[in-house]
C-alpha cells in the first residue's frame, strides 16, 4: 500500500503519522509538499495535525487553498483513501471534502477540557470487515488501548478516571443494529496528556490492517 503524507507550514504530527505507518506496514510513506501537484498515485493519503498558515482567520482556511488540494480532491474522487487528522481534518473541512462548517466558540476564548468522544460507525472503508469479536480482541491486544469490561470491572471508565494515565480506555462495546455493519464504542483517555495526534494514531494502528 502507498502512503503519502501532506506537509502543510506550521505541521507537527507528520512524523508521529510516518512512524505509525512504518510500523504497522513495513512500508516508508513518502512526504508530499502542500504546493505539490503532480504525484505519483496512492492509496492512501495523509493530512496531519499542526497549525496551517493562515488559522488566524478560520482554521484550515487558507491551506484548504494549496496547490495540492485540487489534486487530492480529483484522486478522492477516483477512490483514493483520505484521511485528515486535527488540523488536517479542519483543512479537508474548509475544502469541502467533509460536509459541514467548524464554527468559533462563542466566547472567543482557549476552552482546555476533556472531551470524551462516542464511536458509532465502522461501516467505513478502515473498519468494515472487522466483526465485534474480532474488534474487541485487536483493541484489548494494542498497546496504548485498554478494554474495560463494565460487567467484571464494575462499570466503565470515566474522564475522571482516565486523568494522568497514557491508555485509552475503551469499553460499551455494542453492536448497533439500526444501521449493519456499525458498532458503538465508549472511549475515554487524558487528551491533555497524550495529545490528539498521539491518541489518533493508537487507535488507527489498531484498526488498519494495510496490506
Amino acid at each position: 500500500m502507498k502512503v503519502a503524507i501532506v506537509v502543510f507550514p506550521g505541521s507537527n504530527c507528520d512524523r508521529d503519522i510516518a512512524w505509525a505507518i512504518k510500523k504497522i506496514s513495513g512500508y516508508k510513506p513518502d512526504y508530499l509538499w502542500h504546493k505539490e501537484k503532480n504525484f505519483r498515485n496512492y492509496d492512501l493519503i495523509i493530512l496531519p495535525g499542526g497549525f496551517s498558515y493562515g488559522d488566524y482567520l478560520r482554521c484550515g482556511a487558507i491551506g484548504s487553498h494549496s496547490p495540492i488540494m485540487n489534486e487530492i480532491k480529483k484522486r478522492s474522487q477516483k477512490g483514493t483513501k483520505i484521511i485528515g487528522i486535527c488540523n488536517g481534518f479542519q483543512i479537508l473541512t474548509e475544502s469541502k471534502l467533509l460536509p459541514g462548517s467548524l464554527l468559533q466558540n462563542e466566547n472567543l476564548k482557549f476552552i482546555c477540557k476533556k472531551i470524551f468522544l462516542k464511536v458509532k460507525n465502522n461501516n467505513t472503508f478502515f473498519s468494515k470487515k472487522y466483526k465485534l469479536n474480532e474488534i474487541r480482541d485487536v483493541l484489548n491486544t494494542s498497546p496504548g488501548c485498554k478494554v474495560v469490561d463494565e460487567h467484571k470491572d464494575g462499570g466503565y471508565i470515566t474522564p475522571a478516571e482516565a486523568e494522568n494515565k497514557f491508555e485509552t480506555f475503551i469499553s460499551r462495546i455494542r453492536e448497533d443494529n439500526s444501521q449493519d455493519n456499525t458498532i458503538n464504542l465508549w472511549i475515554v483517555s487524558d487528551n491533555l496528556l497524550k495529545g490528539a495526534a498521539l491518541n489518533a494514531v493508537e487507535i488507527a494502528e489498531a484498526l488498519i490492517k494495510i496490506k
